[in-house]
Protein backbone atom coordinates (compact mmCIF):
# COMPACT_ATOMS: atom_id res chain seq x y z
CA UNK A 1 0.00 0.00 0.00
CA UNK A 2 1.02 3.28 -0.46
CA UNK A 3 3.19 5.05 2.05
CA UNK A 4 0.17 8.27 2.60
CA UNK A 5 2.38 9.35 6.05
CA UNK A 6 4.37 11.23 2.78
CA UNK A 7 1.55 13.16 1.91
CA UNK A 8 0.90 16.95 3.00
CA UNK A 9 -1.59 18.05 5.44
CA UNK A 10 -3.78 19.10 2.99
CA UNK A 11 -3.85 16.19 1.11
CA UNK A 12 -3.93 13.94 4.18
CA UNK A 13 -7.09 16.10 4.87
CA UNK A 14 -8.93 15.35 2.07
CA UNK A 15 -8.38 12.07 1.68
CA UNK A 16 -10.06 11.64 4.71
CA UNK A 17 -12.65 13.72 4.24
CA UNK A 18 -13.41 11.96 1.04
CA UNK A 19 -13.33 8.71 2.69
CA UNK A 20 -15.82 10.51 5.58
CA UNK A 21 -18.07 11.92 2.55
CA UNK A 22 -18.40 8.77 0.98
CA UNK A 23 -18.87 6.55 3.67
CA UNK A 24 -21.83 8.56 4.43
CA UNK A 25 -22.90 9.09 1.19
CA UNK A 26 -23.54 5.25 0.87
CA UNK A 27 -25.01 4.96 4.50
CA UNK A 28 -27.17 7.80 4.01
CA UNK A 29 -28.34 6.28 0.44
CA UNK A 30 -27.96 2.71 0.46
CA UNK A 31 -27.68 1.48 4.08
CA UNK A 32 -25.76 -1.47 5.68
CA UNK A 33 -22.97 0.41 7.94
CA UNK A 34 -20.52 -2.17 7.70
CA UNK A 35 -20.43 -1.85 4.00
CA UNK A 36 -20.81 2.00 4.36
CA UNK A 37 -17.54 2.10 6.24
CA UNK A 38 -15.57 -0.11 3.83
CA UNK A 39 -16.81 1.42 0.72
CA UNK A 40 -15.77 4.78 1.76
CA UNK A 41 -12.13 3.76 3.09
CA UNK A 42 -12.02 2.06 -0.50
CA UNK A 43 -13.04 4.94 -2.40
CA UNK A 44 -10.58 7.15 -0.96
CA UNK A 45 -7.88 4.08 -0.78
CA UNK A 46 -8.26 2.39 -3.85
CA UNK A 47 -5.27 0.16 -2.54
CA UNK A 48 -6.43 -0.32 0.91
CA UNK A 49 -7.45 -4.14 -0.47
CA UNK A 50 -10.90 -3.65 0.04
CA UNK A 51 -11.93 -6.43 -2.47
CA UNK A 52 -15.31 -7.03 -3.61
CA UNK A 53 -15.87 -10.09 -1.82
CA UNK A 54 -15.14 -8.24 1.36
CA UNK A 55 -17.64 -5.37 0.77
CA UNK A 56 -20.00 -8.21 -0.24
CA UNK A 57 -19.43 -9.99 3.16
CA UNK A 58 -19.61 -6.56 5.48
CA UNK A 59 -23.14 -6.43 4.84
CA UNK A 60 -24.54 -9.03 6.87
CA UNK A 61 -22.83 -7.05 10.06
CA UNK A 62 -25.32 -4.57 9.71
CA UNK A 63 -27.47 -3.01 12.62
CA UNK A 64 -25.48 -5.31 15.04
CA UNK A 65 -24.90 -8.25 13.00
CA UNK A 66 -28.18 -9.05 10.37
CA UNK A 67 -29.62 -5.97 12.29
CA UNK A 68 -30.68 -8.13 14.99
CA UNK A 69 -29.46 -4.13 17.22
CA UNK A 70 -27.65 -6.28 19.57
CA UNK A 71 -24.47 -6.67 18.57
CA UNK A 72 -21.38 -4.29 17.78
CA UNK A 73 -22.51 -1.37 15.04
CA UNK A 74 -22.04 -2.11 11.60
CA UNK A 75 -19.78 0.75 11.68
CA UNK A 76 -17.43 -0.35 14.13
CA UNK A 77 -17.22 -4.38 12.20
CA UNK A 78 -16.14 -2.54 9.13
CA UNK A 79 -13.70 -0.51 10.82
CA UNK A 80 -12.16 -3.81 12.61
CA UNK A 81 -12.13 -5.10 8.93
CA UNK A 82 -10.24 -2.52 7.45
CA UNK A 83 -7.63 -2.59 10.30
CA UNK A 84 -7.39 -6.24 9.86
CA UNK A 85 -6.93 -5.92 6.37
CA UNK A 86 -3.35 -4.35 7.39
CA UNK A 87 -2.72 -5.85 10.55
CA UNK A 88 -4.85 -9.15 11.07
CA UNK A 89 -3.40 -12.36 10.51
CA UNK A 90 -3.78 -14.91 7.21
CA UNK A 91 -3.55 -18.57 7.24
CA UNK A 92 0.41 -19.12 7.03
CA UNK A 93 0.84 -17.15 10.18
CA UNK A 94 -1.37 -18.39 12.69
CA UNK A 95 1.30 -18.88 15.11
CA UNK A 96 2.32 -14.90 14.61
CA UNK A 97 1.88 -12.45 17.04
CA UNK A 98 -0.92 -9.99 15.70
CA UNK A 99 -1.85 -8.50 19.14
CA UNK A 100 -1.20 -4.79 17.04
CA UNK A 101 -4.29 -5.54 15.22
CA UNK A 102 -6.09 -6.09 18.23
CA UNK A 103 -5.01 -2.93 19.88
CA UNK A 104 -5.59 -0.98 16.89
CA UNK A 105 -9.15 -1.94 16.72
CA UNK A 106 -9.68 -1.41 20.72
CA UNK A 107 -8.22 2.18 19.99
CA UNK A 108 -11.13 3.19 17.49
CA UNK A 109 -14.11 1.11 19.50
CA UNK A 110 -12.74 3.43 22.74
CA UNK A 111 -13.03 6.97 20.72
CA UNK A 112 -16.69 5.71 19.08
CA UNK A 113 -17.73 4.38 22.27
CA UNK A 114 -17.28 7.49 23.37
CA UNK A 115 -19.07 9.13 21.73
CA UNK A 116 -21.29 6.60 20.58
CA UNK A 117 -21.44 3.43 22.92
CA UNK A 118 -20.44 -0.27 21.02
CA UNK A 119 -23.72 -1.88 20.07
CA UNK A 120 -26.30 -1.13 17.57
CA UNK A 121 -28.80 -0.55 20.35
CA UNK A 122 -26.51 1.71 22.43
CA UNK A 123 -25.59 3.90 18.97
CA UNK A 124 -29.20 4.08 18.03
CA UNK A 125 -29.86 5.42 21.79
CA UNK A 126 -27.55 8.06 22.00
CA UNK A 127 -27.60 9.48 18.46
CA UNK A 128 -31.93 8.93 18.50
CA UNK A 129 -32.77 8.65 22.59
CA UNK A 130 -34.13 5.32 21.85
CA UNK A 131 -33.66 2.16 19.91
CA UNK A 132 -35.52 1.20 16.73
CA UNK A 133 -36.39 -2.00 15.22
CA UNK A 134 -35.92 -1.84 11.00
CA UNK A 135 -38.33 -4.66 10.53
CA UNK A 136 -41.11 -3.51 12.13
CA UNK A 137 -44.14 -0.63 11.13
CA UNK A 138 -43.26 0.54 14.33
CA UNK A 139 -39.76 0.47 14.72
CA UNK A 140 -39.35 1.66 10.65
CA UNK A 141 -41.76 5.43 11.46
CA UNK A 142 -39.78 5.71 14.69
CA UNK A 143 -36.03 5.77 13.19
CA UNK A 144 -37.36 7.70 10.32
CA UNK A 145 -38.81 9.76 12.51
CA UNK A 146 -36.11 10.69 14.39
CA UNK A 147 -33.97 10.86 11.16
CA UNK A 148 -32.44 7.56 11.60
CA UNK A 149 -30.75 7.08 8.47
CA UNK A 150 -28.87 10.62 8.73
CA UNK A 151 -27.30 10.11 12.25
CA UNK A 152 -26.41 6.38 11.36
CA UNK A 153 -24.61 8.07 8.68
CA UNK A 154 -23.14 10.48 10.87
CA UNK A 155 -22.00 7.23 13.11
CA UNK A 156 -20.40 6.13 10.02
CA UNK A 157 -18.61 9.05 8.51
CA UNK A 158 -16.91 8.94 12.49
CA UNK A 159 -15.66 4.96 12.03
CA UNK A 160 -14.37 5.90 9.28
CA UNK A 161 -12.07 8.78 9.95
CA UNK A 162 -11.16 7.39 12.67
CA UNK A 163 -9.58 5.11 10.25
CA UNK A 164 -8.79 7.24 7.68
CA UNK A 165 -6.20 8.89 9.94
CA UNK A 166 -4.78 6.37 11.41
CA UNK A 167 -3.53 5.44 7.38
CA UNK A 168 -2.60 9.35 6.36
CA UNK A 169 -0.56 9.46 9.78
CA UNK A 170 1.02 6.17 9.84
CA UNK A 171 -0.74 4.43 12.53
CA UNK A 172 -1.82 1.13 10.48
Amino acid sequence: MKDYTKLSASEKEALVKKAIDAAYNYEKTYGSCAQSCLGGLRDAFPDLGITDEMFKVSYGLAGGCGCCLEGTCGALSGAAMAISILKGRDKEHMDDDFSACYDKIKKVIADFRSKYGVTCREVQTAMLGDCYDFFTEEGEAGYNAKDGDENCARAVGYSTKLVAEMIVNGDL
